[in-house]
């Protein structure tokens, strides 16, 4: 637990004067962190397949999209001539990183709780995707304390950083896309990948689903 208050404090090696990347400890702490609340989101209808998948697939998001952003990374650093802030800027992603996936498994009990309420399939999906948005809001705070003193002794770190937010969630959302099903559809058999669907867009595949909600809504009221 103190690794825990540490990340989320900002101290010891995990705060922004910290001389190495602990990158050992953070990345055990996304992995168990992600495998919580993973497997909270693969709850609904409580299949002990759905929630494994999701409990395997989450860290793997959350771990594999930082992988395949970190080499534009260190590109953007050297071409802004950051190299010797790279270091630290990786640090504090890393943190972020994080942060993110502890706020995610601390909701986790609040996402079971939906779905022992009895949540329909819309509602589970964009009860997750408001924790995971809250997850996010704890992530950039985190991430806003390391940067803070980066930008102070090189202002481009903020290109460099922009350029980081734009690549990663671009990457998380089309990465997550293709690993799904995180919430199973309990109408549909579990399985760990829907491949026959990859190139479909998951912005309008969101909306259609909060419109889907939207719905279900209006016409309990009408009733």
């Amino acid at each position: 637990m103190s690794r825990v208050r540490e990340v989320l404090a900002g101290e010891g090696d995990f705060g922004p004067g910290s001389e190495r990347v602990a990158w050992r400890r953070i990345l055990a702490l996304v992995v168990l962190a992600g495998i919580v609340h993973g497997a909270a989101m693969g709850s609904l209808g409580f299949r002990p397949r759905a929630i494994a998948y999701g409990a395997i697939k989450l860290p793997m998001l959350l771990v594999g999209a930082t992988i395949l952003c970190l080499p534009n990374l260190w590109v953007v650093c050297a071409l802004l001539g950051l190299r010797a802030e790279f270091g630290a800027t990786v640090r504090g992603i890393l943190c972020a990183q994080a942060a993110l996936a502890i706020t995610a498994a601390s909701l986790a009990p609040v996402v079971v709780f939906v779905v022992l309420a009895g949540a329909t399939y819309p509602f589970a999906l964009l009860a997750n995707v408001g924790v995971l948005a809250l997850a996010a809001v704890a992530a950039q705070r985190t991430l806003r304390r390391h940067a803070r003193a980066l930008v102070e002794r090189a202002p481009r770190v903020r290109i460099a950083l922009a350029a980081w937010f734009v690549l990663h969630a671009f990457t998380s959302t089309k990465l997550g896309w293709v690993l799904r099903p995180f919430v199973g559809d309990p109408a549909l058999p579990a399985e760990f990948l829907r491949a026959e669907r990859w190139a479909d867009d998951p912005f309008a595949n969101l909306f259609w689903t909060a419109v889907g909600l939207v719905a279900q809504v209006v016409s309990r009221l009408a009733d």
